[in-house]
C-alpha cells in the first residue's frame, strides 16, 4: 500500500512540475494537475483489476485530453471555462432552450452557426481520412519495427528538413511566453 501511495504522490508531483515547466500560469499548473489525477485514477482503476472496453477507454482518453488541453491554451480560467461551456453548448444555446417541436429549427440554427465547416467537402474529407488513418493504419511502433532505412528515405528526410528550415520564416506566437 505504501508504495502505491508513493507512486500516486510522485505522479502528481511530476505532472504539477510539468505544468509549471510549460508556463508560469495557473492554467498550466491546472493542466498538469488534471493529467496527474487522470494517471492516478487510471492506476487505481487497474489496481482493482477492473477492465474497460478498449473503444470506451479510447473515447474517454480522447475527450479528457481535449478538455485538459483547453486549460493549457487558455489565457485564464474564465477563458477556459467559456471554451468548455461552448463545447457542451452551455453558453445559452442548446436543446434545453427549445421544445421538441422546434428541433428542426435548432438543427438549421446550429448549421448556420457552424457555417462553412459543415458544408465544406474538404474538411469532411480530411476528417474522414484522419479517422480512417488513426483507426486502421499501423501505429508508429509497428512501422518502426519493420523500418529499414534506405537512400530514398534519407533524401526524402533531407528534403523535408530543408523545406522546414526555409518555411520557418512565418512569425508565430511563442507558446512558452510566460515562462
Amino acid at each position: 500500500k505504501g508504495t502505491s501511495i508513493k507512486t500516486y504522490n510522485n505522479l502528481m508531483v511530476t505532472f504539477l512540475i510539468g505544468g509549471i515547466w510549460h508556463g508560469a500560469g495557473w492554467t498550466f499548473v491546472f493542466w498538469g494537475l488534471l493529467h496527474g489525477l487522470a494517471l492516478v485514477l487510471q492506476r487505481l482503476w487497474s489496481s482493482f483489476g477492473l477492465k474497460m472496453p478498449n473503444l470506451l477507454a479510447w473515447f474517454i482518453t480522447f475527450n479528457f485530453v481535449n478538455l485538459a488541453w483547453v486549460f493549457f491554451r487558455a489565457e485564464s480560467f474564465s477563458d477556459a471555462l467559456k471554451v468548455i461551456q461552448g463545447m457542451f453548448l452551455l453558453n445559452g444555446f442548446g436543446f434545453s432552450t427549445f421544445p421538441m417541436s422546434m428541433t428542426n429549427q435548432f438543427i438549421v440554427g446550429y448549421m448556420d452557426i457552424l457555417g462553412d465547416i459543415i458544408v465544406s467537402k474538404d474538411i469532411i474529407m480530411w476528417l474522414v481520412l484522419g479517422l480512417a488513418v488513426s483507426l486502421f493504419a499501423k501505429n508508429s511502433s509497428e512501422i518502426a519495427a519493420k523500418f529499414r532505412p534506405s537512400i530514398v528515405w534519407i533524401i526524402g528526410t533531407l528534403v523535408i528538413l530543408i523545406y522546414s528550415v526555409f518555411a520557418m520564416n512565418q512569425p508565430t506566437e511563442f507558446l512558452y511566453f510566460n515562462f
